[in-house]
Formats: structure tokens, sequence, C-alpha cells
């Protein structure tokens, strides 16, 4: 067999796995407005963008200097607020699961957890007289 010779496919039919194929439910696909579970929603990203936009005006206010620091800094942070995101929708007839029920708050604390606050209260009393009084 010679170097650059043709061989036979690596992948058989049905081996590899590429883009998938849906038939019903709910359609993943991927949006820059909708909110993913790496990105933020509308609302989000409008505010995000708005408070960008307010921190380069005024920096370009007080000293015109910083903007060649401030601008590049936004328009990363710009470009990774308003990235392409993986949406999967929430199918209507998908169950979810309960969430599993919190432990309820007793109220009262026991005695080791008071015993620790004050070890702990104790001990952060001790640190700081030191570093205050040099």
């Amino acid at each position: 067999m010679r170097e650059l010779s043709a061989r036979e496919p690596v992948w058989h039919d049905g081996e590899f796995v590429d883009q998938p194929v849906h038939t019903g439910g709910a359609v993943p696909h991927w949006s820059r407005w909708e909110k993913s579970a790496t990105t933020f929603g509308p609302v989000g990203r409008i505010t995000i963008t708005t408070f960008a936009v307010l921190w380069v005006m005024s920096a370009a206010l007080r000293n015109p200097l910083t903007i060649l620091f401030v601008l590049p800094l936004m328009v990363v942070l710009i470009r990774s607020v308003w990235q392409h995101g993986w949406v999967v929708p929430v199918h209507r007839t998908a169950k979810h699961a309960a969430p599993a029920a919190e432990p309820e708050s007793q109220g009262r604390l026991t005695g080791g957890e008071i015993q620790r606050a004050v070890v702990i209260g104790h001990l952060a009393r001790g640190w700081r007289g030191p570093l205050l009084h040099r």
C-alpha cells in the first residue's frame, strides 16, 4: 500500500455520530437571543451591554487615555455576553422531577454550634489585636 492511496473508510455506516436527528419533541438550536445554560437572557445581555457602554463613556469623560485600556476590555466583554448559546427548550410533555426537599431550619442553635461560634470569635479577636496594634 502506498502512502496516499485510497483506503477503506474508517467509519462504517451507522458508526459515526454526526449531527443528531430530531424526530419530535423539543429541538435544540443555537441562539444569540434566548437564555441558555451558559448565556444570559435578553434582559441580562441588554443590562450588561448598557453598563459596559456607560463605563466606556465615563472613562472617556474622566481621562481620554483610559479608552486605550477600557475599550478593548469592553469589546471582549460584549462579545462574550452576546455569544451564541446552545438552547434546549423544555418539551411540554416532559415530566419534571420533583425537587429534593431542603432540610427545614430548626431556628435554634445547638450547643456545638454555639461553642464553635464562640471559639471562632475568640480566635478572630485574638488575631485582630496584634495585626492592628503594630
